[in-house]
């Protein structure tokens, strides 16, 4: 199991890396296969309503999905992240944005309208565009947190309306 997510009171779905993806009924106590997902081994998972964000690794894919976690069907894919295993994906404080934490790839924010989206690769200029990134968080104060599988952790100061981070702390001991 890589993800779960609520998607209505009493519906929890259930990604995995091997078995395609759940939707287990609190209420009643089953689960049932969600159907019209593209084949892929699920690394991530994020729910905002009907809107479901599902990585893979093979990348990032925006879905739509029903109340009772069923059906699925594909909106569109992020070109810019294809073949790119997602290890996580984090909602911003921003409206419609979201953190994409990669294998060897980094860390991008995603932000949708609609069906278009626009997406930023962050970090760069501390050298985090190529680490394998674990997981991602936004504070309240809007700090991003970034933990990595070999350079520990950073901290990187409120980001800009583009995305790009003044200052950057490591804890890596």
């Amino acid at each position: 199991i890589t993800g779960f997510a609520e998607l209505t009171d009493g519906i929890i779905l259930i990604a995995t890396l091997n078995s395609g993806m759940f939707a287990y009924n609190s209420v009643t106590g089953k689960g049932t296969s969600v159907n019209g997902l593209e084949s892929g081994m699920y690394t991530a998972l994020m729910i905002k309503g009907n809107a479901m964000l599902l990585g893979s690794q093979e990348g990032l894919s925006l879905y739509s999905i029903d109340n009772a976690g069923e059906k699925a069907a594909l909106k569109m894919k992020v070109a810019e992240l294809e073949f790119i295993r997602i290890q996580d994906i984090q909602a911003a404080l921003e409206r419609n944005t979201y953190w994409i934490a990669t294998e060897d790839q980094g860390i991008f924010r995603l932000t949708l309208n609609g069906e278009q989206y626009s997406i930023v690769k962050t970090g760069l200029k501390f050298n985090l565009g190529k680490e394998n990134v674990q997981a991602v968080y936004e504070a309240p104060n809007h700090q991003l947190w970034v933990s990595t599988l070999r350079n520990g952790v950073y901290r990187l100061s409120q980001p800009d309306g583009k995305g790009d981070f003044g200052r950057a702390t490591s804890f890596n001991k």
